[in-house]
């Protein structure tokens, strides 16, 4: 589970999950402790990366009711916890293990139709709902807005276009899966600046 407000570790995180075969799922900022705990234990998370001590907070008061096996704080954070990282911890474990090879072969045994994200719905109308989308989804999403606003010969060149030189502001939460395609997948796959 990602539990965050939009930031740059938000996507480092979401692509490196991605990257390894994890499926994410993601948590509003505005959630409650009783609505964390069902966005995490109703897809059963076995982790969970929160943005601040704040939000770490609302985790900790249902832990007991979640099976995570692991808490990543993007922020600073102290603990004598052994189950708790900071994003800086989890780097410096990564840095000392990392191997290129075994990091292709996680890339290379990802499959367009492997789960790649339960999105929630933001529960306005009811208990969220849960949309379980493939890497097939989002890359099939992406390729067509690419499509539709790419620099192409037969658009007027005064149009605005997609490219390496766009530079996108993320307004809405990355836990929506408006924002988590059109402001986190569509930029970054054109190269985009978020």
């Amino acid at each position: 589970g990602i539990f965050s407000s939009p930031r740059m570790e938000w996507a480092q995180c979401d692509f490196a999950a991605l990257a390894a075969g994890a499926i994410v799922t993601t948590v509003y900022t505005e959630s409650s402790p009783r609505q964390v705990q069902y966005l995490l234990s109703d897809p059963g998370a076995d982790g969970v990366v929160v943005e601040n001590a704040e939000l770490l907070d609302r985790v900790l008061e249902v832990e007991d009711r979640l099976d995570l096996s692991f808490i990543i704080v993007m922020d600073e954070y102290d603990t004598d916890r052994e189950d708790i990282y900071t994003l800086a911890q989890l780097h410096e474990l990564g840095a000392r293990v990392y191997d290129d090879a075994t990091y292709q072969s996680w890339l290379e045994e990802r499959s367009p139709e492997d789960l790649a994200s339960l999105i929630y719905t933001s529960g306005t109308t009811g208990q969220p709902k849960g949309v379980k989308l493939t890497h097939r989804n989002f890359r099939s999403n992406v390729n067509q807005v690419y499509r539709r606003l790419a620099p192409r010969p037969d658009k007027d060149p005064d149009l605005a276009t997609l490219s390496p030189e766009t530079t996108s502001m993320a307004f809405l939460p990355l836990a929506h899966v408006f924002e988590r395609l059109a402001g986190h997948f569509v930029m970054f796959g054109v190269g985009a600046t978020v």
